[in-house]
């Protein structure tokens, strides 16, 4: 089961950009939904899977996020296009946009998670599937305040919080769980939580791909026991994490956050009973990702270094298109 956060910023009206990507998504929207005519109501090869359809297995959550003290009121180019109804409009696009679920400035993701990780993503990651919650949206969007990737303790929690904590709570006696945070900066993947080398760099991990997919067997990986100590993993990690000044966000990110809690826990069964000794064992992974986000150069106003960064940011976003 994948959930996908998306959020959204106030977009150039009028943008031939704009057009054009707004073509694209719409055209994604209709393969969907094409997609989910033709497919069986039950395509699922396990009943016990809350998710049973192709269609939930990927959602997309829509957050419009509040104006900012620089973005003049009425600015907004987005709107809802009925109260409870997942659709937006853009000012420069002459369809709607249609969504799993989509929510206005005033509910924040607080209803994201209400609506698309606690009812079928955390229930698969208790049964053992692997899971990802992944934001992906413009520079100074709001991605790492809606993860809450950046978080102290006294902050408003994000979903990683939010969903942590009900793992947490969830978690069958005798189950352990561990994290691991890096960053991809650039072509280059770094351990957040190792100790920086002599010269203040990061350590660079290699890349293994095995019968079970690619993996860093090298990153350090914690073990932790609640929500207070992934935050507090979140936030030593969060200092090492590689970010930057722009006109568009003062604090923007120049990496992508990947967190990942891999757990292991006895296989309960049909009948909800451990299987005891030598019975089989779940690992099931969830992973948030804290996409870096795409801005334009010119708006961004960088240069040297930080455009660089921008450059790759942007590249990698573009071949996110392909996975």
């Amino acid at each position: 089961a994948w959930s996908w956060c998306a959020r959204t910023s106030v977009l150039e009206s009028q943008s031939s950009r704009s057009m054009e990507a707004a073509n694209r998504i719409q055209k994604a929207v209709r393969r969907r939904q094409s997609m989910d005519s033709n497919m069986p109501a039950a395509a699922s090869a396990s009943s016990e899977m809350v998710s049973t359809k192709r269609s939930e297995c990927v959602q997309v959550a829509l957050v419009v996020r509040p104006l900012l003290s620089h973005e003049p009121p009425g600015s907004e180019c987005l709107r809802q296009t009925e109260v409870g109804k997942p659709e937006v409009v853009l000012d420069c696009a002459p369809f709607p946009f249609a969504f799993d679920h989509v929510s206005g400035p005033s509910s924040g993701v607080a209803s994201v998670y209400d609506a698309c990780v606690a009812p079928a993503l955390l229930p698969n990651v208790i049964r053992g599937c692997n899971a990802t919650v992944l934001a992906y949206g413009q520079t100074g969007s709001g991605k790492t305040h809606a993860m809450g990737s950046g978080a102290q303790a006294s902050r408003v929690p994000g979903l990683i919080q939010m969903t942590v904590a009900q793992l947490f709570r969830q978690l069958p006696e005798g189950a352990t769980a561990r994290a691991c945070f890096v960053q991809i900066y650039e072509d280059s993947v770094h351990d957040l939580l190792a100790p920086p080398l002599v010269d203040g760099e990061l350590s660079r991990l290699s890349l293994k791909r095995d019968s079970g997919g690619w993996s860093l067997p090298a990153a350090r990986r914690e073990l932790v026991e609640s929500a207070a100590d992934v935050t507090t993993l979140l936030a030593r990690g969060t200092a090492n994490r590689t970010t930057g000044c722009t006109k568009m966000n003062e604090h923007s990110s120049r990496s992508h956050a990947v967190l990942s809690i891999e757990m292991r826990m006895a296989d309960t069964g049909a009948a909800g009973q451990p299987a005891g000794p030598g019975g089989a064992v779940l690992r099931p992974k969830l992973t948030f990702v804290d996409l870096a986000g795409s801005e334009r150069t010119k708006r961004a106003g960088t240069e040297g270094k930080a455009q660089h960064e921008g450059i790759q940011i942007n590249l990698s976003l573009f071949h996110l298109n392909h996975v």
